[in-house]
């Protein structure tokens, strides 16, 4: 992964800002609690792209944005 840290970090402000709890999050986005908590903490280092969907869908987070902070997707050189 290219940026854990700023991963998790844009995940939890995500949720933060939009007023959810851990449990709330992980119960509208269908991400399990605990894989969102250690997404949060900076844990898993390999989060799949349908848990960065879930999340990003949840948030109302650019996906695309965040596959290239988790290193899924590389940007274009054009």
């Amino acid at each position: 992964m290219q940026d854990l840290e700023q991963v998790a970090q844009l995940l939890r402000c995500a949720r933060e800002s939009r007023g959810l709890t851990v449990e709330q999050a992980a119960t509208q986005s269908g991400v399990f609690y605990y894989t969102l908590i250690a997404l949060e903490d900076g844990k898993i280092s390999s989060p799949t792209p349908d848990m960065l969907l879930q999340l990003a869908q949840c948030y109302g987070l650019n996906f695309p944005h965040l596959l290239q902070l988790s290193g899924l997707l590389q940007r274009s050189s054009r």
